[in-house]
């Protein structure tokens, strides 16, 4: 864990280990039970990504007064740029509820799966598409939202 426990070192922390796991999974054809970890540690940052993105949402607005633009230094502009930003935080925060639905749903159709790792690695058929179970809408609570 890093060393630095400000919010800015623990991001490049997270991007670091993000970083490192794309470059892990890159390898991942050979040994596919290795998945179902991945996949649970996936949803678990996805989960909290999505936290972190309402709560710098709620840090835009609860502090949009001592906003002001750049390069202008005005207050009014400021304030609309915080107040916006803020918005796109909180879609970016409700888009991520939407890919962790898709994650779950793909976890529970991986986790039905035995492999045999044995068995050469080769190309992939092309995709056929098996009806998926429907899930319910997410909601805040299902990813660690609290007010």
């Amino acid at each position: 864990m890093s060393s630095d426990h400000t919010t800015v070192g623990s991001a490049q922390h997270a991007s670091d280990a993000m970083r490192d796991l794309a470059a892990l999974t890159e390898h991942l054809g050979g040994h596919p039970s290795d998945a179902t970890w991945t996949t649970g540690s996936l949803l678990a940052i996805t989960s909290r990504l999505a936290k972190t993105l309402h709560q710098i949402a709620e840090a835009h607005k609860a502090n949009y007064a001592a906003a002001h633009a750049a390069f202008t230094g005005s207050g009014a502009k400021g304030k609309v740029l915080a107040l916006n930003a803020a918005t796109e935080f909180e879609q970016a925060s409700r888009a991520l509820a939407g890919v962790y639905r898709h994650l779950d749903q793909a976890a529970y159709l991986s986790n039905q799966i035995d492999w045999d790792e044995t068995t050469p690695v080769s190309p992939a058929p092309s995709a056929t598409h098996v009806p998926a179970r429907r899930l319910p809408a997410m909601k805040r609570a299902d990813i660690g939202f609290t007010r």
